[in-house]
């Protein structure tokens, strides 16, 4: 190969040379048509994907052959080649045969040389030596062809991509700087983002908190491990105190001594501040799902990754308390500074239900309260959890509208009556009937919208629909005992075995069939009632619902939430009472020997009481609630008093007459079982509230009240104290005065026939009870008050 080949060859033995020409080269530094290679149209026959690119220029761009040519060298329209042209483009005539026969040799010549791999070869077909082989040897070990291609095919993969990367910048560079520099910022982005997330594989994201902790490198296990660390010993670390207005928060108001002598109206209308902890609203933090939730950030795509790493994202540590909880703290304070507002409810006369008005009122905004409350649960100032607290104006939760399409759904329901089956027997339910089985309650839904939902309540039908299906025992012993199992388990044993009615069963079938979907409301459905076998033994609640047993009576007593310990008390005395059995057939029930004595070794505190007609604070101040609420619930049930003593005053929440005061040892109420089964009492408490319920096969006892007129007897006086320790000047109403008065009341019991089983008088005197002012200071910083 000569120099003039060198230049078109560029030491490749089948591909020509990139280098460039024009046809207004310099003539003398262009070989002669003659001198060039014949294999030129061999390489251009093997050079395929070249034949219909030509160079464009400096620029590195192609043209199709078929878009015409270039400012580069011509290329014929016909065969791709680079044959000479003249200056209008066309083809300068055909290649003479004899210089055609050359190239032809020569091609030949090389072919002779070179296989197709590029590898030398002399004419006789042996292999050339060349550096490459004299580098092997025999005796070297084979390479391994399929690891070394892979290699070789992601070395080039990688080469070619960084090679265009390199282009693309270039040309970018070429056209605008700022654009590389922001490519490049995009690019140094990415990169730190794709590290940052290798480094953060099943770890949380960097820039990430949780509270005050910084989640970065931490898993979801560790990371909810380390939010229950921090804040677990906070939640319970002291109580919140929520005050009536600023000013109270400000002066530290104090309430006064709550005894249990005012209604709740009156009470509340003197209340300064409401505490709540931790225990009593259930205060609680779900570190699993704030530990998950911080795990997610940064991982909702590469914006939200963005965004964390940019900007961060902090979460709040919430506070979640029990709803009915919250609910009870929020209606106090509204019973204090507002009114609730009035939600339409339905009443149903002679089978017809209309709707009442509704009203809006002036309330707590619960959001707002737990958002307040979860704040001073987590605040770290243990010693200053406090804020107060105002009304806004509430829209109820049920319009008259609302209202009024719930009781056009009972009207359609009830219109026709139904009728019902159990063994031989049949019988009908007219409208007015079933609308007084008729019971609602509210639902809200997730957008936070409430509507009114009517059904058949079983405490309502239950009494009717049994009335006609009976439990039959052939025996006639109808008599149940109650065994407590403990850990609050109370099984119900039957003295004979018999068939009773599944009502629970049959009630439900009525709801699905007048109030369910695809109701039909055009004419009387028939409800079966079916019968089962009684069984020897059953748990409560299977009894309740075959109405093997059911509720005698029941009687509940409201009350404040300021008074703490009162209120734990309450509590404390009525969890004593529950599941508490009286036996049969003359069974005598005793306040002390179920609650024992009221004193600090049986859980109870001190707490606001009266004593010798003024309020103080005693140990187990608040049980006579309790003991009140149980005497009324004897009393509608008409079972027989047998010991009973009012209070020394007039306690205006209790009905007029019908309290109970209970003292260790010598004050204490009892009642009697007159029946012949044994009796159940089951006790239920909220946080201002009080239930007591009896259990047990109903005697069918009536009871009937008369109320005499009140009789007073001596003036309260007014007493003035002094408190050093209160700031002079200051004053507060201890206790409030009443005067001394009688009252009674006569209760008439009478069995099923109308028979009159006894009657009651119950004769409650009330001592006078002085208004006891308390001053700050001592006498002397009252002149004109002593004057």
């Amino acid at each position: 190969m000569n120099d003039n080949d060198r230049r078109y060859y560029s030491g490749q033995p089948n591909g020509p040379s990139r280098r460039r020409t024009s046809p207004s080269a310099d003539p003398a530094r262009r070989p002669a048509r003659s001198q060039r290679p014949s294999g030129e149209e061999d390489l251009r026959a093997q050079g395929a994907s070249r034949r219909n690119r030509v160079s464009t220029g400096s620029t590195g761009q192609f043209r199709s052959a078929s878009q015409g040519t270039g400012s580069g060298r011509p290329v014929s329209q016909a065969t791709g080649s680079s044959r000479p042209v003249s200056r209008d483009g066309s083809s300068t005539g055909r290649i003479p045969a004899s210089q055609d026969r050359r190239r032809s040799a020569q091609r030949d010549s090389y072919a002779g040389n070179y296989s197709r791999s590029g590898r030398r070869y002399n004419s006789a077909g042996a292999p050339r030596g060349n550096r490459e082989d004299n580098r092997t040897s025999p005796s070297r070990a084979p390479r391994n062809s399929g690891s070394d291609d892979l290699f070789t095919i992601i070395m080039n993969f990688l080469k070619a991509a960084v090679a265009a990367i390199g282009g693309f910048l270039s040309a970018v560079a070429r056209k605008s700087k700022v654009a590389l520099a922001a490519i490049i910022v995009v690019a140094l982005v990415i990169l730190g983002g794709a590290v940052d997330s290798l480094a953060s594989v099943g770890k949380v994201h960097s820039r990430v908190m949780v509270g005050d902790i910084k989640a970065r490198g931490m898993t979801e296990e560790e990371l909810a491990q380390a939010i229950q660390s921090e804040y677990e010993p906070l939640i319970s670390a002291s109580d919140v105190t929520i005050y009536r207005s600023e000013d109270a928060m400000n002066e530290q108001a104090e309430n006064p001594v709550d005894s249990g002598n005012l209604s709740v109206e009156e009470q509340a209308a003197q209340t300064n501040y409401w505490t709540a902890n931790w225990e009593t609203m259930q205060a609680h933090i779900d570190y699993e799902s704030l530990a998950h939730e911080a795990f997610e950030a940064g991982r909702g795509g590469p914006l939200d990754r963005l965004g964390v790493l940019f900007f961060g994202k902090k979460i709040d540590v919430s506070v979640q308390f029990n709803e009915a909880a919250l609910e009870s703290l929020a209606s106090n304070i509204d019973l204090a500074l507002g009114e609730s507002f009035t939600n339409s409810e339905l009443v149903i006369e002679n089978g017809t239900a209309r709707a009442t008005e509704s009203a809006s009122g002036m309330m707590v905004d619960r959001k707002e309260l737990q958002q307040k409350l979860s704040e001073q649960f987590t605040n770290k100032d243990v010693q200053n959890r406090q804020f107060f607290e105002t009304v806004v104006e509430t829209d109820p939760q049920i319009s008259t509208e609302e209202g009024q399409k719930a009781a056009d759904k009972v009207n359609s329901a009830i219109a026709n009556g139904a009728k019902f089956t159990y063994n031989d027997t049949s019988w009908s339910a007219d409208s007015a009937e079933l609308g007084s089985w008729v019971g609602t309650y509210i639902v809200t839904d997730d957008r936070g919208e409430s509507s009114l939902v009517v059904y058949f309540d079983p405490k309502l039908a239950t009494p009717d629909i049994s009335e006609h299906a009976k439990a039959v025992f052939p025996d006639g012993n109808e008599g149940v005992r109650f065994e407590d199992k403990g850990n609050g388990e109370i099984v119900v044993k039957l003295d004979s075995e018999g068939t009773m009615p599944q009502i629970n069963s049959s009630i439900s079938k009525l709801n699905d069939q007048l109030f369910g979907d695809g109701a039909n409301t055009t004419s009387a459905p028939t409800i079966e009632v079916e019968s089962v076998q009684v069984p020897s033994e059953m748990s409560f609640n299977e009894a309740l619902n075959a109405n093997v047993i059911g509720l005698i009576s029941e009687y509940t007593t409201e009350f404040t939430a300021g008074a703490a310990e009162r209120n734990h008390n309450i509590r404390l005395a009525g969890e004593k009472i529950n599941n508490s059995i009286v036996e049969a057939d003359g069974g005598i029930w005793s306040f002390h020997d179920t609650v024992g004595e009221s004193n600090a070794e049986n859980g109870f505190q001190s707490a606001g009481s009266i004593v010798a007609g003024e309020m103080s604070e005693e140990i187990g101040g608040g049980i006579c609630l309790v003991a009140t609420t149980v005497f009324n619930a004897v009393y509608d049930a008409g079972l027989p008093v047998v010991e009973r003593r009012n209070h020394t005053m007039y306690i205006s929440s209790y009905p007029e007459g019908r309290d109970a005061a209970v003292s260790w040892p010598d004050l204490d109420l009892k009642w009697e079982n007159d029946t012949s089964s044994d009796i159940l009492v089951k006790t239920s408490s909220t946080e201002t509230s009080l239930t007591v319920c009896l259990y047990g096969i109903s005697p069918g006892y009536t009871v009937e009240t008369q109320t005499g007129e009140w009789t007073d007897s001596t003036d309260y006086e007014k007493v003035v104290k002094y408190d050093s320790e209160l700031a002079p000047g200051t004053s507060y109403v201890k206790t409030t005065g009443s005067n001394g008065h009688t009252i009674q009341v006569i209760r008439t019991v009478k069995d099923k026939e109308g028979k009159k089983v006894r009657e009651d008088t119950f004769i409650s005197v009330y001592e006078p009870t002085d208004e006891v002012t308390v001053r700050g200071g001592t006498p002397s910083d009252w002149p004109s008050a002593n004057s």
